[in-house]
């Protein structure tokens, strides 16, 4: 069934024309509600008429201002269908119910904007008419509108909260109506309003979210741009592309849209449709010329939109079409870095079945085992090592993944790595060992692993400096129990002559030293000499103190390898100086000299509130 247009008060009509609701040449027999049958005909008659002297007279004489005829049409039914404005507004000021519903459920607002009245509609509304009030049959004030073509009426109402979902009785909306009627502007600022009646976007991307060929049929013949865009400088098939709606984009396309328009950040539909992994969307858009390795701002192409999303067969489909599958992002990152960051193994097989370089490096010299160390995926980097990764392949400040996972705590990734020969005493360029880091960040159970695996506990840094040290500085309780529980030196001593007890006291960490069990004090009390048992030896040192020892803010190596800043596992105060002359730890002595071991893909992509698919 198609929706139908009206006849007198809404009833279905086989033809598209619109008869008056009622309003014969002489109204029928009222029903008289008060005063004389003959005086209500004479009233309802004036009001078609618009004689509102003759009006005024008959109200003034007694005669009801609610008086209808056997159909249910009153004055103010009359006087909205014929447009009479000011007898509009005498009526209402004399006291007519403006929501008065003929026998059918017409009121006045519904007979106004089938007649295309907008001041009348507008008067109406003021005066507290209801703009989504349906009919028995369910027709609303808007559907009269979008039915009869009365743009500026159905703009009216929309704003004014009309709400275009609401149907008839047998399913018709104002938009069906609209589209059978073949009325293209009612229609398009239809699909611009929400139902609230707020502008979004522009009708053709509407069409193009919600898949309605016709719609976009009728709006791209009524010369709409296939390529017009939305304040981001998204275009309609940028939205097809998102939702892989291929019959919307064939048609964009063969409209003559651009199948390589670069929205905001220099994305293209490729790229949207590679990262939503829509398969049909991206042969279509491949097939109609879209540049395979188009590049982002981040000179991100779809390939590595696919991998870091997981889409194994976009990436199959692009990598046997010709994508680039080394190509790299502005931070370095291979497509086989996206998909080792998302934990996407089908992704990585696919990826290393077609030869992408295993240990290839970003511009920190970061391996995708370096990244799936860093996020604990270990299934990945089994794959990774499987196909031959380097195990000790040295990143930045010649950290390996082994030193990664540790510092991220990643248990089940350091006993793996071990399993494939990662070397436990390997050194980063200052001579940090995985068990210096560990210690530092306070990853227990690795401290726990490597020690049984009989790495050594006392191995010193360039600088002489202990995994107890590093512990006791960074207040790491637990680390420090499981190290001396398996026989660390506690008096070792680095290049300053301070002992682990010596710098923990200096710092002002007693509390360390108190919450070491009873059972250890005999071996934490044999690292502080008799002379050292003066209560002020143990205390912050002061401001005139000794100054910092040549070099001691330099220290060249880190183990923060957090990928962002919320992801630092040791706090600032934690290695902060103790005072502006005193012993010093600089906030980037163990920490900073590192930095990023990962740069996570920027989705830039995603489409805004306001301005893309999640507007809609």
């Amino acid at each position: 069934m198609s929706p139908s247009v009206m006849t007198n008060e809404g009833n279905p009509s086989p033809t598209s024309q619109q008869s008056e609701p009622e309003a014969q040449p002489t109204p029928a027999a009222p029903q008289p509600v008060g005063g004389r049958a003959e005086d209500s005909m004479s009233f309802l008659r004036a009001a078609r008429a618009g004689n509102l002297e003759k009006v005024l007279e008959l109200l003034e004489a007694g005669t009801d201002v609610n008086t209808s005829n056997a159909t249910g049409l009153n004055a103010l039914h009359f006087a909205s269908k014929e447009g009479h404005s000011e007898l509009v507004r005498e009526l209402i000021k004399n006291h007519a119910q403006v929501d008065a519903a003929t026998k059918k459920g017409n009121t006045a607002i519904h007979i106004a904007s089938l007649a295309g009245h907008s001041l009348i509609v507008a008067i109406l509304v003021e005066n507290g008419a209801n703009v989504n009030v349906q009919s028995v049959a369910g027709f609303t004030p808007l559907y009269m509108a979008a039915q009869e073509n009365h743009e500026d009426v159905v703009r009216y109402l929309l704003n004014h909260g009309a709400n275009q979902r609401l149907s008839t009785e047998d399913g018709f909306t104002p938009m069906a109506v609209a589209l059978q009627q073949k009325h293209n502007r009612v229609v398009a600022v239809l699909l611009e309003n929400d139902a609230q009646g707020k502008i979004r976007l522009p009708a053709l991307h509407i069409a193009a979210k919600k898949d309605d060929t016709r719609a976009a049929t009728l709006l791209l013949q009524n010369e709409h741009n296939p390529d017009v865009t939305s304040k981001s400088g998204f275009t309609p098939l940028h939205i097809a592309a998102h939702y892989g709606h291929e019959n919307i984009g064939t048609l964009l396309l063969d409209q003559g849209a651009n199948v390589n328009y670069q929205a905001k950040h220099n994305i293209s539909p490729l790229h949207v449709a590679a990262k939503w992994g829509r398969i049909d969307m991206v042969k279509v858009l491949l097939a109609r010329g879209a540049i395979i390795d188009s590049r982002t701002k981040d000179l991100m192409t779809p390939l590595h939109c696919a991998a870091r999303s997981g889409h194994d067969q976009v990436v199959e489909i692009l990598v046997v079409q010709g994508a680039d599958i080394s190509a790299k992002t502005k931070n370095g990152l291979a497509p086989l870095h996206m998909a080792v960051q998302g934990d996407h193994v089908d992704v990585a097989r696919t990826l290393l079945f077609h030869h992408a370089p295993v240990d290839d490096v970003t511009v920190d010299n970061m391996t995708p085992l370096h990244v799936a160390a860093h996020c604990g995926h270990v299934r990945v980097a089994k794959l990774l090592l499987e196909r031959s990764a380097d195990p000790n392949a040295r990143g930045l400040h010649g950290f390996t993944p082994l030193h990664t996972a540790c510092k991220k705590n990643q248990i089940k990734v350091v006993e793996l790595l071990l399993n494939f020969r990662a070397a436990t005493e390997a050194t980063s360029e200052s001579g940090l060992t995985p068990l210096h880091v560990a210690a530092f960040v306070g990853a227990v159970d690795v401290v726990t692993y490597l020690l049984q695996q009989g790495v050594n506990p006392d191995v010193e840094t360039i600088r002489g400096e202990t995994p107890l040290r590093l512990a006791f500085r960074a207040k790491q309780t637990d680390v420090i129990c499981v190290l001396i529980r398996n026989g660390v030196k506690v008096d070792a001593q680095a290049q300053e002559l301070q002992t682990p007890i010596h710098i923990d006291s200096r710092l002002g960490n007693i509390s360390i030293i108190e919450d070491i069990p009873e059972s250890m004090n005999d071996s934490v009390n044999t690292a502080i000499e008799p002379e050292d048992d003066d209560e002020n030896d143990i205390s912050v040192v002061s401001s005139t103190a000794t100054a910092i020892e040549p070099g001691e803010e330099s220290m060249t190596d880190s183990v923060n390898t957090a990928v962002e800043p919320e992801d630092e596992d040791v706090e600032e105060d934690d290695i902060s100086i103790v005072s502006s002359t005193a012993i010093a730890i600089e906030n980037n002595d163990v920490e900073s000299s590192l930095g990023s071991d990962v740069s996570y893909l920027n989705d830039d992509f995603e489409f805004s509130d306001d301005d893309g698919p999640a507007a809609i």
